[in-house]
């Protein structure tokens, strides 16, 4: 086991060749668990707008449909009082 301590003004780290080591030699092979936590969260985050905004057109058709309605109703009741 290899240890390395750095001195940065007041504070000093002992680091961890072997781990470092690993590290690196993992980061050679393909993502790091950190990358696959950050591109879960990333899609998990995509499908939670994705939803937002289709809930939204949702809301947004409803209302247009009810505007709509009321305009026709409104519009049947000027026809039958000129009748």
């Amino acid at each position: 086991m290899g240890f390395r301590v750095v001195m940065d003004g007041n504070a000093f780290y002992e680091i961890d060749e072997d781990c470092m080591k690993r590290r690196q030699e993992e980061g050679n092979q393909g993502e790091t668990g950190q990358q696959k936590i950050s591109e879960s969260k990333r899609e998990t985050r995509q499908q939670e707008i994705s939803e937002s905004k289709r809930e939204t057109r949702q809301q947004e058709t409803a209302e247009k449909r009810k505007v709509t309605g009321e305009k026709g109703a409104i519009q049947n009741g000027m026809e039958q009082k000129e009748s």
